[in-house]
């Protein structure tokens, strides 16, 4: 058979990687994966940083000419980090503790909390950019006061420390607005890892 070009997909790589999954219980790589990332256990400064260590290891492999098989793989990072998998167990295993304590904490009152926090409260803060503005700058130490219907009539929306500034988006059209009082501007935008970018103009 000619070989011919070829993609593999998204979904078959993960289905593929699936595959290797299937002597684990349901949902438990799932939590297991959740408790890794809270504890740490799995940084480079755990098991090293495998995203560089694997070429080195096929480079070995080839300059040796050994098979690149898992086994080698496994007998390669276990010489490196003889206490890889200890450490890394010992962390997820600490954590498992406190997230068995957690969930014994979660009823029926948590979890209708949670859902309110986030149908109400985070949805606010987080599509009212001018709120999570201020809170934010708040936290920073800054004396904030939101302004007056009468202020914002002349163009204020917040005041910081004792200063009136506006808030606008990035691309707004500052001689549009007919401000009776010229106060420096917060020109908010976002990019594309959804953060905040914040730009002063006076």
């Amino acid at each position: 058979m000619v070989m011919e070009d070829f993609k593999i997909t998204k979904s078959k790589i993960k289905s593929i990687k699936s595959s290797t999954l299937k002597d684990f219980p349901l949902y438990t790589t799932y939590l297991i994966n959740k408790i890794s990332e809270t504890a740490q256990a799995t940084r480079e400064n755990v098991v090293g940083q495998l995203s560089e260590e694997f070429p080195i290891f096929i480079k070995k492999c080839k300059e040796n000419q050994c098979d690149v098989s898992l086994d080698e793989w496994k007998s390669y990072h276990k010489q490196k980090y003889p206490n890889a998998i200890k450490d890394a167990k010992a962390k997820i295993k600490a954590m498992l503790e406190n997230f068995k304590s957690a969930i014994n904490k979660i009823d029926d009152d948590l979890i209708e909390r949670w859902v309110e926090d986030l149908v109400y409260d985070k949805t606010f803060i987080g599509m009212n950019i001018e709120q999570l503005i201020r809170e934010y700058l708040f936290s920073k130490g800054y004396e904030i006061r939101k302004a007056t219907p009468q202020e914002e009539s002349q163009n204020i929306d917040v005041f910081i420390d004792g200063e009136p500034y506006q808030i606008k988006p990035e691309g707004y059209n500052r001689t549009v607005i007919k401000s009776r009082i010229q106060v420096p501007v917060l020109i908010y935008s976002k990019d594309n890892n959804d953060n905040i970018i914040v730009k002063v103009k006076r």
